[in-house]
This record gives C-alpha cells, sequence and structure tokens, in this order.
C-alpha cells in the first residue's frame, strides 16, 4: 500500500519533482519532466477511480485469473485501452498529451494481465459502473499479425503462372484468392516483406 502512497492525490508538478532522484533530475529535459508528470497524473486518476485494484475480470467475467483482484496489489499498471502507438500516429505536442492521458483511456490492470494480453495470450473483460460506457461490459483481445513469407508467394505465384500459361487472361471467381493476395501486398511496406509486422 505504502507503494502507491504518492498515486493516493494529485500534486503540482513542482512537488512531483521534488519526489525524483537529483541526480536523475539533472539529466532530464524540460520534455520528459513534462512527459512524467502527465503519466503520473494519469495513474493517480485512473488508480483513485479504479479504487487501486485491476479491474480485469477474465473470460469468466468473475475475477482477474492472476491476481484476483486484491485491493493494492503489488504489481498494478494503468492501461491503455486505445494502444499509445495508435494516438502518437495521430497526433503531437499538447493534443498527444491530452489525447494520450485521458483517464477514459486507461484503466486499471496487474502487470500480469498485461503481459498476457500484449502477448496475445488472454482477453482483457472488464464490469464496473465506475467505468467509462467504451469499457464497462467489453472484451478486449489482441489479434496476433500474419507472417508474410515470400518463399509461399513466389510458389503461388509459379502455380497460377502455369495454369494459365496457355489462356488469354480474363479474371473470374477462381481468381479472387490471387487478387487478395496482390491487394495485401500492395499494403505491406516492403521493408516488412518476409517478416513479421512486429519488427
Amino acid at each position: 500500500m505504502r507503494k502507491y502512497n504518492i498515486f493516493k492525490r494529485k500534486v503540482s508538478f513542482e512537488e512531483y519533482l521534488k519526489t525524483w532522484n537529483p541526480e536523475d533530475l539533472e539529466k532530464a529535459s524540460e520534455q520528459d519532466k513534462l512527459d512524467a508528470y502527465y503519466k503520473y497524473k494519469f495513474k493517480v486518476e485512473v488508480f483513485n477511480r479504479d479504487n487501486f485494484m485491476c479491474q480485469n475480470k477474465g473470460k469468466s467475467k468473475t475475477e482477474c485469473p492472476y491476481c484476483g483482484n486484491i485491493q493494492y496489489h503489488p504489481k498494478l499498471t494503468a492501461h491503455h485501452v486505445k494502444h499509445q502507438r495508435n494516438i502518437k500516429e495521430k497526433y503531437e505536442g499538447d493534443v498527444l498529451r491530452k489525447k494520450l492521458y485521458s483517464v477514459r483511456n486507461g484503466v486499471t490492470i496487474c502487470e500480469a494481465s498485461h503481459k498476457a494480453f500484449n502477448r496475445y495470450k488472454d482477453v482483457l473483460s472488464f464490469v464496473g459502473e465506475h467505468l467509462p460506457n467504451h469499457i464497462n461490459n467489453h472484451i478486449f483481445k489482441l489479434y496476433k499479425p500474419q507472417k508474410i513469407s515470400m518463399k509461399e508467394l513466389a510458389v503461388k505465384g509459379r502455380e497460377i503462372k502455369k495454369q494459365n500459361k496457355d489462356k488469354r487472361y480474363i479474371l473470374t471467381t477462381k481468381d479472387i484468392p490471387l487478387v487478395l493476395l496482390l491487394f495485401r501486398l500492395l499494403y505491406v511496406p516492403y521493408y516488412r516483406l518476409g517478416g513479421d509486422y512486429n519488427n
């Protein structure tokens, strides 16, 4: 519980910086300090709204399979419902901070739930009247991106070429997989061909 004392109430920017190690304070840029303060405020608001409890109810929608939803679990995190990556692609500066650290985009979960979710191993399920409507009674799941193999594409291409060697090319329903494959290739940056989307 003592670990979360700093998150019990929101303090000013100046007060927050007093909690820092002097060496870290000296090394950090003004931008770093401001980003850290916004992140701190986000955690204060999210943790307090959620009463310092993991909100994941798991597949059963009854309790978290990892922590049992105990209050002041030693490893809580403020999870971004809309991924940080997606927000960072759209916004910059103060607008980015406002969107990224909006309490409506956060929910308290334990680190074990967070890791399982981000590794595509489990779902997050939230039930609670205090949660925003877009979170309450919803299940969230990440889908693993498919890998694209250049060898497989080349083999399929050769097969299709052999099949249609003597034909004048007229698209038929049999060609739909080829067309879909070509469209898929158009949306994959050249540097990601043959690799997986996460790299």
